[in-house]
């Protein structure tokens, strides 16, 4: 068996040891199906009880609406957040509302702009702040002036934590969940020892 094979195999036993070891913690493991019965690892899930009302993470294989239902669903177990429809919402239109942004951060005349920004301020929650209030001339292409423009649209949190992990996704799954995990915690504790000073 090889090394990334043996990896993928012991994932339930990490799963098993890190509920043992772990009380009140959430673990859970997504898995596909092939033809001939044989799992594969499709998704990776872990809330320490400790972090559970600052720490959230997932680990997917992709950005969509079924990974995001997934990770939400968990989550709104882990912070009894069962009734709330912010959060419903979000589930429901992260992935819309994020193309639509991008609609209107890209788009190259003012009407079109208005156009996506109000379909984002009827999908989401009514305590939206809407991001007309959030001056567009700093990021829509629309009322870029001729003397500087860029189309470049980012999402500066994710590419940063992206950024920081990316050697770390290079290694098999245990060891790259394991540094991630331990990057976190030494992240979480070294910014509520600033805060405390």
């Amino acid at each position: 068996m090889s090394k990334s094979k043996d990896h993928y195999g012991r994932v339930w036993a990490y799963t098993d040891e890190i509920v043992r070891s772990n009380p009140g913690r959430t673990c859970k493991v997504g898995v596909d199906v092939n033809h001939c019965e044989i799992n594969y690892l499709k998704r990776f899930y872990i809330c320490f009880k400790d972090f559970k009302d600052e720490w959230k993470r997932g680990l997917v294989t992709i950005e969509n609406k079924e990974s995001w239902s997934w990770f939400i669903e968990l989550l709104v177990d882990d912070l009894d957040l069962a009734c709330s429809n912010e959060l419903g919402l979000l589930q429901i239109d992260v992935i819309r509302t994020k193309n639509l942004f991008r609609e209107g951060a890209k788009s190259i005349i003012e009407w079109d702009f208005i156009d996506a920004m109000e379909k984002i301020k009827h999908i989401t929650s009514p305590g939206y702040n809407y991001p007309m209030a959030r001056q567009p001339e700093t990021w829509c292409m629309a009322f870029f002036t001729t003397g500087f423009a860029c189309d470049v649209v980012e999402n500066g949190i994710s590419e940063c934590f992206s950024s920081m992990i990316r050697y770390m996704r290079k290694k098999p799954i245990l060891i790259m969940i394991e540094e991630i995990t331990i990057y976190l915690i030494e992240r979480f504790y070294h910014q509520g020892d600033l805060s405390n000073h």
